[in-house]
């Protein structure tokens, strides 16, 4: 977009020339809409390629000329991923597929996540990414499913926050879904686990006879009876402590600028 918000004029027949392979008889009126696993190469990546494997495939760092070249081109491809994404270089981290990339952050997520804890994933994301997330089921993790909206495809941040609560610590859903061709509210979506993070944190720092019994109450779902007897209180302590625990709370956060 320029800057003053008018869109950049699209030369389509522009960028299809970039491709090459469109000049073949057998694609040249076709449109294609795949994914990365199955797209054809624009030129100047196809001429990158060329140039990687003619001249710089070789282990990068030593002292000579194209091991030397093949550093810098590495550190560049960071800059440059980086730039287009509004990201710093150090965010970058390059994998095999976006598959084994899942797995291995999963594994990772799966020494740190505790029985009980809680994970919020979609059906609006391919198996091959949202499995790995499914599959910590078998080690206690309460794993949610975020439905979306069948007629439309849409990911409901209503229905989301049905699901989040202070157990969730960990929420997997796709930036842009190549199921139904939809990109999600992320922001809208990060915004939501900040507040729960908020609550937690505020939760933290009452007293502790106030948050074990709001906790009990509100978090465990612990009827007032059940949270006495596990207290060793009565049921107008439970009452006393959670009205003193819940004003408290709305107080800290409403200085936060948070309105539940």
């Amino acid at each position: 977009m320029a800057d003053d918000d008018t869109p950049l004029p699209l030369d389509p027949e522009r960028i299809r020339a970039e491709f090459p392979s469109f000049r073949q008889s057998e694609l040249r009126d076709f449109a294609h809409f795949e994914n990365a696993g199955g797209s054809y190469t624009c030129a100047p990546v196809l001429n990158r390629m060329r140039h990687y494997y003619w001249n710089t495939k070789v282990q990068p760092g030593h002292p000579f000329g194209p091991s030397q070249d093949a550093a810098r081109a590495m550190d560049e491809s960071y800059r440059r991923l980086a730039l287009a994404m509004n990201l710093s270089p150090e965010w970058i981290q390059f994998g095999p597929s976006t598959s084994a990339n899942t797995y291995t952050l999963a594994h990772a997520f799966e020494g740190w996540l505790k029985p009980g804890d809680a994970i919020i994933v979609t059906n609006q994301d391919h198996e091959a990414n949202t499995g790995v997330w499914r599959k910590l089921v078998s080690r206690g993790v309460d794993v949610r499913e975020w439905t979306m909206d069948r007629d439309s495809g849409h990911l409901d941040l209503a229905a989301l926050d049905k699901l989040i609560n202070a157990k969730v610590r960990l929420i997997a859903m796709p930036h842009a879904s190549n199921i139904v061709g939809e990109i999600n509210p992320v922001e809208d979506v990060t915004r939501r686990a900040q507040i729960f993070r908020e609550i937690e944190v505020e939760i933290a720092a009452l007293p502790g006879r106030q948050r074990e019994a709001f906790l009990m109450r509100y978090w465990e779902e612990m009827d007032v009876a059940e949270t006495a007897a596990a207290m060793g209180c009565s049921e107008g302590s439970v009452k006393t402590h959670c009205s003193r625990a819940v004003h408290a709370l709305s107080r800290a956060l409403k200085a936060k600028g948070i309105t539940l």
